[in-house]
């Protein structure tokens, strides 16, 4: 690898001004979507999108630390099932996409994002498990059960990269 090549997928991305990009662009695609404006009625969208974009940079291997609440504690008593979840990433998806985020690193966003299901969930994907039998563990998400099952909870199935499929293979 080439000394001048960004190696983490923060700095590939653009770093913070691409971060603060994502999460200004993803809102607007969020808040307008009838399927989440319940869950943010009550919430300060300032401290939310300020909050978020610690969390991005941190969650991408940035220089920036995460000072909020826990995500377990922060979303815990809201109701956030799998399938909200599912449908959120797949918003997150559309914006890595429209603010210029190749495929290849818009997919490691996604899977970065995928291991936090557990903690921002109160009801896992059938049940606890995946259609392939694994538990909804941090480990499984990691692995991608929750991209292998997109396509059955999510209207936007279809904009969502299954990084199984046999075109892959």
């Amino acid at each position: 690898m080439n000394a001048d090549t960004p190696t983490s997928l923060y700095d590939r991305i653009g770093g913070s001004t691409a971060v603060e990009s994502l999460i200004e662009a993803f809102y607007v695609r969020v808040l307008a979507d009838p399927i989440f404006v319940g869950f943010f009625r009550h919430t300060p969208l300032d401290q939310l999108q300020r909050m978020q974009k610690e969390f991005f940079c941190m969650a991408l291997g940035g220089p920036v630390s995460y000072t909020g609440q826990s995500l377990a504690h922060a979303h815990h008593g809201r109701g956030i099932r799998s399938d909200h979840f599912t449908h959120f990433v797949g918003h997150l998806l559309e914006t890595l996409r429209d603010i210029g985020i190749d495929e290849h690193d818009a997919d490691l966003v996604i899977e970065h994002i995928n291991t936090f299901a557990n903690e921002i969930t109160t009801v896992s994907i059938e049940g606890g498990a995946c259609s392939h039998g694994a538990s909804q563990s941090f480990e499984s998400t990691f692995g991608g059960c929750l991209m292998e099952d997109f396509t059955k909870l999510s209207p936007q199935a279809d904009h969502v990269p299954n990084r199984h499929s046999a075109a892959e293979s």
